[in-house]
């Protein structure tokens, strides 16, 4: 689309920020929230320097096609049009620059928002979501009464991989059964690291015993489906897990503590297993 006047650019800006502000209305999440609102802003702001830019320009505009003449009666005459269209075209290279320099600016700072977003809903180590994202989602479906699953799941004999090989052995078998996990798991669902060797899968439109076993099994056969190698160790590793569903009434900590005491029971009955509270 070309643009042959400075009030098209003002009024893209206008429709730039309307959107913008649209955004704080129709999105629960609060960092995407967070970047609109700070988009608003920027573009108000760059609004007001682009209508003081484009009257100033104007201004001289003017002054240029109607100045006094000394030699007539008349008061007034049009000046040379190249000189008027000089300045016009001065007028619109002055905003596109300026546009582009904001524009540049927003996607730095856009930039450092996912950045800054990613860090706080992120576990550093295996880069799956962290406890504090997942209680989030959580709290969301809960209010929203929307049928969900959840699976506590816990990496057997953990503890002897740290004391046999190491921390840093530790470290990938997280981080390999971590990525295993998420190639395990459906599109839409959420996998969170919940503390140590403990991992909880939130499962949307997960409402029976059979969907909640079946998917626990899937997870737990991917998490076992080869060695784990470790230089020139082949680990195996296996885990357990917990399942359960949301029933209307339920609090967080009622269907999380139902989850956990199913991984408890296959843990205690033999672990590599799924059980259903």
């Amino acid at each position: 689309m070309k643009l042959k006047h400075g009030f098209d650019l003002l009024a893209l800006l206008g429709i730039g920020a309307l959107i913008s502000a649209s955004v704080l209305f129709v999105m629960d999440n609060k960092w995407i929230a967070g970047i609109g609102f700070l988009l608003l802003l920027l573009q108000i702001l760059l609004l007001l320097v682009l209508k003081k830019l484009f009257l100033k320009d104007c201004a001289l505009l003017m002054a240029s096609i109607k100045s006094p003449d000394t030699t007539r009666n008349e008061g007034y005459q049009f000046q040379d049009v190249a000189s008027i269209n000089d300045r016009m075209n001065h007028l619109k290279i002055s905003i596109i620059s300026q546009l582009e320099k904001e524009r540049k600016t927003l996607g730095t700072l856009a930039d450092k928002f996912y950045n800054a977003k990613t860090q706080s809903i992120k576990d550093p180590l295996t880069q799956v979501y962290n406890r504090r994202f997942l209680e989030d989602k959580v709290e969301f479906l809960i209010k929203g009464g929307q049928p969900f699953g959840v699976i506590f799941l816990d990496i057997d004999h953990f503890k002897k991989v740290n004391d046999n090989y190491g921390h840093d052995a530790g470290d990938l078998v997280l981080k390999t059964l971590a990525h295993r996990i998420g190639e395990g798991i459906r599109p839409g669902d959420i996998l969170a690291r919940y503390g140590g060797e403990e991992f909880v899968i939130v499962a949307d439109k997960l409402n029976s015993k059979g969907q909640a076993l079946n998917l626990a099994e899937r997870v737990r056969f991917m998490a076992a489906s080869k060695p784990i190698e470790i230089g020139e160790l082949q680990l195996s590793i296996t885990i357990s897990l917990g399942a359960t569903v949301f029933v209307n009434g339920d609090s967080m900590d009622k269907v999380f503590k139902r989850a956990d005491q199913a991984l408890y029971q296959a843990k205690e009955t033999g672990r590599n297993k799924a059980v259903f509270g």
